[in-house]
């Protein structure tokens, strides 16, 4: 029926839903693959499926010129919540043959598509990584004035994603889950298995983060994150639950001057949405435990993305937040109400309310995280104070700790100094 549906649409009259111009018929070979094209355009306009069914029958080359083309285009028109559910659907039903094809001919694609398995995202993107630093650098070594400067520009964050995916001696597995190319690069590591652990959490980054500049240290931050996590679910007897963080850097995020409007973070918000509901859908029959933790302008994204209603997490927590237009905890699409904000000692920005709300405003409604010290409630060891806007992810920290409780479903625990035996 797919294939019959494709047919139809192959030599249709079609205009263009995505820039590519219509023809008028089919009657060579270059005008089979760019009515093929339009059928692509206009099938997307009905379904994710029938869009992705049509791309599938492209020729080789067509799938590529198709890409280069109007690939970010489809991307987009594929990452509503609907389009999500789609896809995850349509990509369980494929035969082995079909996804090595897609996988292999539309990498770009595939490798950033929500509702297709982590697992295969990651294998596609970390083999399109190695395939762009060759090309990129055969590039540079042919390529002089302003065309050789561009080439060293990309080849130093295509060489960030490679440093960010090594994986430390005796550490948790890293995986290129987002691998984006077209404009400024976007890129998303994993630490764990997104595909089957218990508990995830997405660490989304505030204004001027870029994959060359940050993404080595906020994946560093994530597998941090990691370790807290995986050492308080050992310290409370949780067998069997596991763990994965995910250093998303899936927007683009504001210079100072952009930082002050939310037109970043609208797009922060969509792509957010987008990646919680490929989550969702991905492990539609196992749904792990979602946590969002979102720092400075990353949290206005957070909660923007947050009170539409399209996508639920589990927990949020809002770190150094300048606030958004959201006027209380309450309407936020948040499971058992668990909405938690760190406003750390000499942090401007947690405290100004720039974009309308102040989060760690008592009359907000979120949990206020305590960040001065103390006590681990686990073990009773001593826990570092917080200070500072960039404090918030210190190693052995209050506010480290409090993150890994809040992603492992313990939050409570975060909102006190008590000694172990207490919580016991």
């Amino acid at each position: 029926m797919r294939l019959l549906t494709t047919a139809l649409l192959w030599g249709v009259v079609v205009p263009s839903v995505l820039g590519v111009p219509a023809i008028a018929h089919a009657s060579t070979p270059a005008t089979q693959e760019s009515a093929g094209v339009s059928a692509v355009a206009q099938a997307a306009l009905r379904s994710a499926p029938a869009a992705l069914d049509a791309l599938a029958t492209l020729p080789a080359d067509g799938i590529g010129a198709f890409l280069e083309k109007d690939g970010p285009a489809l991307l987009d028109r594929l990452s509503t919540p609907s389009a999500i559910d789609q896809v995850a659907s349509w990509w369980s039903t494929l035969q082995a043959p079909e996804r090595s094809r897609l996988e292999r001919k539309a990498s770009p694609l595939v490798g950033n598509l929500d509702g297709v398995p982590f697992a295969v995202r990651a294998q596609v993107n970390e083999t399109r990584l190695r395939a762009r630093i060759e090309a990129v650098q055969r590039a540079a070594s042919h390529t002089f004035g302003v065309a050789a400067l561009g080439a060293v520009s990309d080849l130093a964050a295509l060489r960030a994603v490679s440093e960010a995916l090594r994986t430390p001696d005796g550490g948790p597995a890293r995986s290129l889950i987002t691998f984006q190319t077209s404009g400024s690069m976007l890129a998303a590591i994993a630490i764990g298995d997104v595909d089957s652990a218990t508990d995830v959490s997405i660490l989304v980054p505030g204004m001027l983060y870029t994959v060359q500049g940050q993404l080595v240290s906020w994946t560093s931050v994530a597998a941090d994150l990691y370790t807290a996590q995986s050492a308080a679910l050992q310290r409370i007897g949780a067998t069997g639950r596991s763990v994965a963080t995910v250093a998303w850097l899936g927007y683009h995020t504001p210079d100072i001057l952009g930082a002050l409007s939310l037109n970043a973070a609208r797009q922060g918000a969509d792509r957010l949405e987008s990646v919680l509901s490929g989550l969702r859908a991905v492990r539609a029959e196992d749904q792990p435990f979602i946590s969002v933790i979102a720092h400075s302008y990353g949290s206005t994204a957070a909660l923007l993305a947050l009170q539409r209603g399209a996508v639920s997490v589990d927990a949020l927590a809002l770190l150094g937040s300048p606030g958004g237009e959201v006027a209380s905890a309450h309407s936020l699409d948040v499971n058992g109400g668990n909405v938690y904000v760190g406003a750390a000692r000499f942090d401007p920005v947690a405290i100004c309310g720039f974009f309308g709300s102040n989060p760690d405003d008592p009359a907000f409604g979120a949990h206020r995280m305590p960040l001065g010290g103390g006590v681990d409630p686990l073990d009773g060891e001593p826990l570092l104070p917080v200070t500072g806007h960039n404090g918030y992810f210190v190693p052995g920290s209050q506010s480290m700790l409090n993150l890994a409780l809040i992603g492992i479903g313990r939050g409570s625990l975060a909102m006190t100094d008590a000694r172990a035996e207490s919580v016991r």
